[in-house]
């Protein structure tokens, strides 16, 4: 018979902490070694403050206006063009 070990799932300092007891036959599984290592993760993340997310997403609104009003503008231009053509060639 083997020897039980102790695992203690990593989970956000909010939640109780859930204890496992397995032995060296019953392995943890796959999608429990999945959540481990994602809320680890999760912990070293920093996330960004308010201001800053504010700010980075009107530069993201910006960028893609302009991008939009670009190729808007040159889909006008080559319309045009591609009607001008036939009446050029006439």
């Amino acid at each position: 018979m083997a020897t039980p070990r102790f695992i203690y799932p990593i989970t956000p300092k909010s939640m109780e902490v859930v204890v496992a007891v397995t032995t060296e036959e019953q392995k943890p599984s796959v999608v429990g070694n999945f959540f481990r290592e994602a809320f680890s993760e999760m912990r070293k993340v920093v996330w960004p403050s308010r201001d800053e997310t504010q700010r980075l997403t009107m530069v993201v609104i910006g960028i893609s206006l302009s991008v939009g009003l670009f190729l808007g503008l040159f889909d006008y231009l080559f319309t045009e063009l591609v009607q001008l053509l036939p009446k050029l060639v006439q």
